[in-house]
């Protein structure tokens, strides 16, 4: 749940300021294939990526984790 809520709050940021997953991927360092994993739900994210991916869309860590946080509230807390 958390991985694809995470994911979903990085394209949708992404997508917000018309970034491509190519864009995102040099501005943030990270490999297009890993950003990829990261938006489909399929890799978890490192507290260093969520730094690398916050920095790479020009936002402080804590806008990115916030909406998670509160589906995974909403959600009652799934693993």
């Amino acid at each position: 749940m958390i991985k694809e809520a995470f994911g979903a709050q990085v394209k949708l940021l992404r997508t917000e300021q018309g970034m491509t997953q190519e864009e995102l991927s040099q501005r943030s360092g990270l490999a297009i294939r890993f950003l990829q994993d990261v938006e489909a739900g399929n890799k978890q994210a490192s507290i260093t990526t969520v730094f690398k991916l916050a920095d790479g869309l020009g936002i402080a860590p804590d806008q990115l984790l916030s909406d998670t946080f509160k589906d995974w509230q909403k959600a009652g807390k799934p693993e």
